[in-house]
């Protein structure tokens, strides 16, 4: 009985943990899209959609676990930095900033926009701050009106897509015993911990929690729906290597659907 409560605890708060970094990249690239800019309003309307879908669903504890994750993220941020990667330096930091400061990656597209933020085009590669996928950028952002620390460019979407990954290696391995579950998700965090990968990590993260999402979908379980759509958005939106790994799990995913269906052979 109590594994059963903790089991129904679980899909409860996985479900906001999944859906809130979505919700407000989507809300951050759609007033992007309308001609707007980033504000604080980003991040606190999602909580409260997330606060009020937890209400709508009476699940009472995960809204308040939900906040105690949002405080303990803002902890985690406030005592750790990682800066140290070129990449990091010359591209990630200073669109991030720029989008902080009211830039407006749809409208403000050239050179001579980023001229009047302020950029240094001698500083920083302007092409990748351009061109590059920023759904982690939106969010970062978004997530620096609340945690007040932009320098952490992975640790606010890092948190929430460890936890919801290893929930799925977690139930993924439901046959085994609770130890080895327990490696398996200390193994996770030793392969992905950010240090020098940055954005691959996001990449790395969506793709276990993703292949994980497949194979207890191919085992018959429910509720399975949601981790497969957002660990794909993640995949195909961080980076452009992870758009074309998602695809070939998708394909190998639907070749073994077909076969489990008896629709091949």
């Amino acid at each position: 009985m109590t594994m059963t409560r903790v089991k129904s605890f679980l899909a409860s708060l996985e479900a906001p943990l999944l859906i809130f970094p979505v919700l407000l990249t989507i809300c951050v690239a759609t007033t992007y899209l309308f001609g707007g800019h980033l504000s604080a309003w980003h991040w606190w309307g999602s909580v409260i959609a997330i606060l009020g879908l937890c209400a709508l669903r009476k699940q009472w504890k995960a809204g308040g676990i939900f906040l105690c994750f949002l405080a303990g993220l803002w902890l985690l941020t406030g005592i750790s930095l990682y800066i140290s990667h070129i990449d990091y330096l010359c591209y990630h930091f200073p669109g991030i900033r720029l989008l902080t400061q009211g830039w407006n990656p749809v409208t403000q597209s050239t050179l001579a926009d980023l001229e009047q933020m302020g950029v240094s085009l001698q500083e920083c590669n302007r092409y990748h701050v351009m061109l590059l996928s920023k759904a982690v950028w939106y969010f970062t952002a978004s997530a620096y009106t609340f945690t007040q620390t932009p320098f952490n460019l992975l640790f606010p979407l890092f948190a929430f897509l460890f936890c919801t990954a290893a929930m799925q290696l977690w139930r993924m391995l439901n046959f085994t015993h609770w130890s080895v579950r327990l490696l398996a998700c200390a193994l996770l965090w030793n392969t992905v911990i950010p240090s020098d990968i940055l954005v691959d990590s996001v990449v790395m993260l969506a793709g276990i929690g993703l292949l994980c999402a497949m194979v207890r979908t191919l085992r018959g379980d429910k509720g399975v729906f949601l981790p497969l759509i957002v660990f794909s958005f993640w995949m195909m939106n961080a980076k452009l290597p992870g758009l074309l790994t998602c695809f070939v799990f998708w394909i190998c995913f639907s070749v073994a659907w077909l076969i489990r269906s008896d629709a091949v052979f």
